[in-house]
């Protein structure tokens, strides 16, 4: 079981900073080479709201996401989607605290609890088929896998006048990986510089809280915009749409 453990991170590891590298290392390397018809590279840069499932304190919360994409059309209305993001901030806030009131310093100082937030950082790679609707409408789904990279959970406090914020580590209270299905609706602009804007929803299928009874799911809605970078614009893109 432990090897089990250690295999699938380094898996996960290996799956994630070589999708990272690869898109990378091919803009850098072909640059004006990517600006070829039904090839985008770019980067996506937007926000989220996520959350997780049967746990009782755990509300929504938002967050910022950044990362790269990668668009490769090879048939009439079908394109391989797929992207990293370097820094997807995730988690969820409540009412109540993961730290036992019983043994919470702040609360036996004369402290009352006010609100907490546990942010999960990950960062993560996606890759996708994508169906063309329209020119301009699109629908992708495929799998995302995300490592988490940072982790902590953030009590928020208030005595009198005097508001206090403590941080607390989590790291061992949450699975490191998750992985699930992600379903993505692109709406892309036919003027100006070719930016899409893209609607994600996600849904892991891994139980991320080690320590609480039960199966919790992470998920999260996310809106980005897709900036393109050496990549032909859609006004330079094959028509696949309209019969010759």
């Amino acid at each position: 079981m432990k090897k089990f453990k250690t295999i699938i991170p380094t898996l996960f590891i290996l799956f994630v900073s070589l999708s990272a590298q690869s898109q990378v290392i091919v803009s850098l390397i072909f640059g004006d080479a990517l600006n070829s018809p039904n090839t985008q590279f770019g980067l996506d840069i937007g926000a989220n709201g996520s959350s997780v499932t049967n746990y009782d304190i755990a509300g929504f919360t938002g967050g910022l996401e950044a990362g790269m994409f990668f668009n490769w059309k090879y048939a009439d209305k079908l394109a391989l989607y797929s992207g990293v993001m370097v820094n997807s901030n995730r988690g969820f806030s409540g009412d109540e605290t993961l730290v036992d009131p019983e043994y919470d310093p702040e609360i036996e100082s004369g402290y009352e609890y006010r609100y907490m937030k546990t942010r999960l950082v990950y960062v993560g790679a996606h890759s996708s088929i994508r169906y063309y609707l329209s020119p301009s409408f699109s629908l992708a789904g495929g799998v995302n896998v995300s490592l988490r990279t940072k982790q902590d959970n953030e009590v928020h406090y208030k005595k009198d006048e005097a508001d206090l914020g403590v941080k607390y580590s989590v790291k061992n209270e949450f699975l490191p990986i998750d992985m699930g299905p992600m379903f993505t609706f692109i709406y892309q602009f036919k003027k100006g510089k070719g930016m899409s804007i893209n609607a994600k929803a996600y849904y892991g299928l891994l139980d991320i809280a080690t320590e609480v009874p039960g199966y919790q799911n992470s998920y999260f809605f996310e809106l980005t915009a897709g900036i393109l970078i050496g990549a032909a614009k859609p006004d330079e893109m094959v028509d696949y749409m309209t019969p010759e």
